[in-house]
């Protein structure tokens, strides 16, 4: 799939969601999906969610955008990676399956 000057390789099976056109959409962690974008202020969130699973947001970076966690991936179950060139940020969660998500963050390439 492609975003913001990115390419990447997910399950194809995964819903991808742009949050631009889709405001009321909340950022889950616990069902598979690419987000694209930032969640907005309108975002409808369940309010009890359970779980965590592979999912993968992509965000435009600015000044206040985060690109390291103070605890490594395997406590957080997050990968957090900065690409300067497209101006972009991908962040990759886990629950269970830790090899899928390394496999989707090495997959992130910038180019049309």
């Amino acid at each position: 799939m492609r975003a913001l000057g990115l390419h990447l390789q997910v399950p194809f099976a995964w819903p991808v969601y742009v949050l631009a056109s889709d405001p009321n959409r909340c950022v889950r962690l616990d069902v598979h999906a690419v987000y694209v974008g930032r969640q907005g202020a309108t975002a409808t969130c369940p309010a009890h969610v359970t779980g965590r699973t592979e999912t993968v947001e992509i965000e435009p970076a600015d000044p206040t955008t985060a690109t390291t966690s103070p605890a490594p991936s395997s406590v957080t179950h997050t990968i957090v990676q900065m690409f300067p060139a497209a101006h972009a940020v991908v962040t990759v969660t886990f629950g269970s399956d830790e090899t899928l998500a390394r496999t989707i963050a090495a997959s992130v390439r910038v180019g049309p």
